[in-house]
């Protein structure tokens, strides 16, 4: 069994070859913020509050990968119509 991180477009090949089992997929951008926000109200800089929750882990197989995934450069899951907070 072979497990990547992200749905990078030589993941994407991988998968769509059989030489990868599964991916595991997370919204960057929701993590970053997330963190930033945590950063920002442990320093002062905004008040205390909800930070967030983490994005939602994805796991894509062979079998699921999204339609139109693209395998060239620059492809992403906002790309393809993804979001960390859907199945």
């Amino acid at each position: 069994m072979f497990i990547g991180h992200d749905l990078a477009p030589d993941n994407v090949a991988l998968l769509r070859e059989g030489r990868m089992s599964a991916v595991l997929h997370h919204d960057l951008k929701q993590d970053i913020q997330r963190c930033c926000r945590i950063i920002m109200q442990t320093q002062g800089a905004l008040a205390d509050g909800d930070a967030g929750e983490p994005s939602k882990i994805d796991v894509i197989t062979p079998f699921n990968i999204p339609p139109g995934a693209l395998s060239g450069a620059g492809a992403s899951m906002q790309a393809w119509g993804l979001r960390a907070n859907t199945r």
